[in-house]
């Protein structure tokens, strides 16, 4: 079912999709891991937003990613995320059901390391992070 694939594609390997996951014309290639699923080429000719996301590459400063996360309860899309000290450090951007789980991805700001996190919520509901096979264990 549409809802099983929803649930392997986000949470047991990350990879977003289009336009659910990746919001059209605000979302950096790298910011949306293009660049870890080779979805990135830096050898291809002209294209739009080449200059940026070569200037990004070159730079290897990415302050944001899609991460996959799960959690018991609905929590509302857009949403800021709070960790433990009270910081938002990110905000929901799509949300799943199936059976009796919700996840999606959230977008988070990568310093600090997000998966550093002890606690983590959304309007009082708390999140689990999930590590994609494609990050780096830093």
């Amino acid at each position: 079912s549409i809802e099983e694939w929803n649930q392997l594609r986000v949470l047991k390997y990350g990879i977003p999709e289009s336009p659910y996951d990746i919001l059209s014309g605000k979302a950096f290639p790298f910011e949306s891991n293009g660049d870890l699923l080779g979805m990135v080429d830096l050898e291809k000719g002209c294209y739009m937003g080449q200059e940026l996301t070569a200037r990004t590459m070159l730079a290897q400063v990415i302050r944001k990613r899609l991460v996959p996360f799960s959690g018991k309860e609905e929590v509302n899309p857009t949403a800021p995320i709070i960790c433990e000290s009270g910081e938002r450090i990110g905000k929901i951007i799509s949300v799943y059901h199936y059976e009796s789980n919700y996840f999606g991805f959230a977008l988070l700001r990568q310093s600090p390391n997000p998966f550093d996190q002890n606690k983590l919520s959304v309007d009082n509901v708390e999140i689990t992070l999930h590590r994609p096979f494609y990050f780096s264990q830093n």
